[in-house]
């Protein structure tokens, strides 16, 4: 019985040894590919971005007919409104549907023109569904309204003031409680402000 335990023995050992070594080999081959593989992925998307990139400057410069290095919207607008170059455009996964929202969302200086840069960077940066200029087109509209409440508060602060140095308030400068009035900040004029 002693020969056959050691023999036993020996068996499971070198059956667990050869299918460790074994093992080791698929999965070091595996990582191996699996490294090759991302590198590849990685390659590819970038290959591709730089494809997308260069389509674009070429939409940018055949729509470009003045040859200003600009885009204004009329010149965006007729060169989409050939039914191959609409076709084109939304090879780019961008919504021709919506061709004005799209504009305005590259247009950030309102000067009704794009620069090359500015269309290719905007292009590239709301590629995707409708949902991505949708989005786009929520961030510009709230940048948009965040800047005209900002101006309306530095209105009614200089209101406010001017109303403080003219003396019409009760007792030229004075509350009813007899305190001096102080001139409120921007941040205090918004708590001023009637809320919706």
């Amino acid at each position: 019985w002693f020969y056959g335990g050691v023999f036993t023995f020996y068996i499971f050992f070198m059956v667990f040894g050869v299918l460790n070594v074994v093992i080791g080999l698929f999965v070091d081959n595996a990582s191996v590919i699996s490294r090759q593989d991302r590198e590849l992925v990685t390659q590819t998307e970038m290959e591709k971005n730089q494809q997308y990139a260069t389509n674009i400057r070429r939409f940018f410069h055949e729509a470009d007919v003045d040859g200003t290095g600009t885009l204004s919207w009329e010149e965006f607008e007729a060169y989409l409104s050939h039914e191959k170059v609409q076709a084109y455009f939304q090879s780019f996964e961008l919504d021709v549907s919506q061709a004005r929202t799209l504009f305005q969302l590259l247009d950030l200086d309102e000067s009704n023109d794009v620069g090359i840069d500015e269309f290719v960077e905007g292009c590239m940066r709301m590629k995707g569904q409708a949902r991505s200029i949708d989005v786009n087109m929520l961030l510009y509209e709230t940048e948009k309204m965040i800047s005209k409440t900002i101006n309306f508060m530095e209105y009614v602060e200089e209101q406010f003031y001017e109303i403080w140095q003219t003396g019409v308030l009760e007792g030229a400068g004075k509350s009813r409680e007899g305190r001096s009035y102080v001139r409120p900040s921007l941040q205090q004029s918004a708590v001023l402000l009637p809320r919706r």
